[in-house]
């Protein structure tokens, strides 16, 4: 019966499965996209172990893969390999057969012998979808942002404007199929400075064909598989083998326009990473060189494990390996980064949050002989719950606490509320207090926003600040006032237009901050 109704309304489904492939702090990613028909806008399904997780949308397609947003914060708890359903529609050609002549229930009526002649034919018609016949034609997209800061009002301290630029380009099947290309660059200058600074952070080549379990990326690259090594001139390649994914990065890092005298350093990495029904395990060998010799060798860990199908448990682990005994205060093995992370809902209305992470202060121990293990570990914490209300209520949180282990430390303590649709007029509220407590000052902070669409094509947002603070070792206490508007349009060719006004008064002196920034998305 359901099968006939779609044949008569001229409409068939296909069913394309894809799996998630990374998860970002707001988004997931599947290795579905525009050359399979998804498009920007359509519902996902979630699977994991057949079972349906939830729904999400697609925000963002390129040629091989997709970013996915949740429907709802609250009902998918999603994890690398998990498997996504896709239907697609298309149009098929229409039955000449008369309503009254479909009857459900009498299945044994023998099928109709048509003649196939000319004037039987029926064009097919085109699909629902963006299979395009020019699909694999190199086509454009990306963003292009451009901003423009004046700040003033101390007697002190000259005026300043700045201006900046800032875009990510990508191709699709750059002259040969499934090559695709993106470019992501920056740009400014500011009326204390004589030239216009730009900067590459990438361009990248990337040949993904569907169906095939390699991947291929060189160029200015960042590998998720090797979020510690950061971007790197070279080249990257990435096998998958059912559930197992082996990666591989190799290259130079870019010079740096902050650290223009750094020495400049090889990277190389292997990773492997299994998912498992209950989780992950990554686990692999980094190194970085110098020309001289010198070199450094990480042994690279990571895991996550579900429990309770509302929490998540992520470990993640970094060892220094002095293998050729290159420091005298270092042993064989020595831990230089690890961060563990526990995220879970509990009932219905309460999601919590916590994070740990250790870090040994080694940023520069490329550029010398010796070794910096003498220097302090940084750790740091950070918790939040948040209560989430269907009425738009939110409430959230939030504590962090940071030490560098020779006693300076940091402390914050913050709660938000945030309520949607606001009385009669839809109002949007966020308000809050935090308080802040360091080795070098304590203070405190309230603050409250109110925005709303004045109009279809413009929003306004008025925001107010009372900031208290007081230098240890000093009784004065100052205070700070920070009022600011804001204002949001979206116009013919333009995806955005603000204009931010920021004052900020204290000690009877009024600064002042003035932004305007446009983006336009291809």
């Amino acid at each position: 019966m359901l099968l006939g109704v779609l044949l008569l309304s001229g409409h068939a489904q296909t069913l394309i499965q894809g799996t998630i492939t990374y998860i970002s702090k707001d988004n997931a990613y599947m290795d579905m996209g525009k050359k399979k028909g998804v498009a920007i806008g359509d519902t996902i399904e979630v699977y994991r172990a057949d079972k349906l997780l939830g729904q999400a949308i697609v925000s963002q397609t390129s040629g091989s893969s997709s970013a996915l947003r949740l429907m709802d914060s609250l009902s998918i708890g999603w994890q690398i390999g998990d498997r996504v359903l896709m239907t697609l529609e298309e149009s098929v050609p229409q039955l000449n057969a008369q309503s009254d002549a479909v009857d459900s229930i009498q299945t044994d009526t023998p099928p109709r012998i048509v003649t196939l002649d000319s004037l039987a034919f029926q064009a097919r018609q085109p699909t629902q979808t963006e299979l395009k016949g020019n699909r694999f034609l190199p086509n454009f997209s990306g963003y292009l942002s451009a901003r423009v800061d004046d700040r003033g009002g101390d007697p002190e301290s000259p005026r300043r404007t700045s201006s900046s630029i800032y875009g990510q380009f990508q191709m699709l099947d750059l002259g040969i199929k499934h090559l695709d290309a993106s470019v992501y660059f920056r740009g400014g200058k500011s009326s204390q400075d004589s030239v216009f600074d730009s900067q590459i952070y990438s361009i990248m080549f990337e040949y993904k064909k569907p169906g095939s379990p390699f991947d291929l990326s060189f160029g200015r690259i960042y590998h998720h598989m090797f979020s510690t090594l950061g971007s790197v001139d070279g080249i990257g390649l990435s096998w998958r083998l059912g559930q197992f994914t082996l990666g591989m990065l190799g290259g130079t890092v870019p010079s740096n326009d902050v650290y223009p005298d750094m020495v400049k350093r090889r990277r190389l990495g292997v990773m492997g990473q299994e998912q498992f029904s209950w989780g992950d395990v990554m686990l692999g060998m980094n190194a970085e060189i110098t020309p001289d010799g010198l070199s450094r060798n990480y042994l690279a860990s990571e895991a996550s494990y579900r429990a309770f199908r509302s929490f998540r448990v992520r470990v993640q682990g970094e060892f220094d390996l002095d293998i050729q005994d290159q420091s005298p205060t270092q042993s064989l093995i020595s831990l230089t980064r690890f961060s563990s992370s526990l995220n879970g809902r509990l009932g219905r209305h309460f999601i919590s949050n916590l994070r740990y992470s250790y870090r040994e202060n080694v940023l520069d121990l490329l550029d010398t002989a010796e070794t910096e293990y003498d220097l302090a570990a940084r750790h740091s914490a950070n918790g939040s719950v948040s209560w989430y209300h269907p009425s738009g209520i939110n409430l959230s949180t939030q504590a962090s606490f940071r030490t560098d282990g020779d006693g300076k430390t940091i402390q914050t303590y913050g709660l938000t509320l945030n309520k949607r649709d606001l009385g009669a007029w839809d109002l949007d509220m966020m308000s809050g207090i935090m308080a802040m407590n360091s080795h070098l000052s304590q203070g405190g902070r309230i603050y409250l926003s109110v925005s709303r669409r004045v109009l279809p094509w413009l929003d306004m947002d008025i925001y107010d600040e009372i900031f208290a603070y007081r230098i240890l070792g000093d009784d004065l206490t100052r205070v700070r006032h920070l009022p600011e508007l804001s204002l949001k349009a979206k116009l013919p060719y333009v995806e955005r237009i603000r204009l931010r006004t920021r004052f900020e008064q204290e000690d009877g002196v009024t600064f002042y901050r003035v932004s305007l920034s446009i983006s336009r998305q291809f």
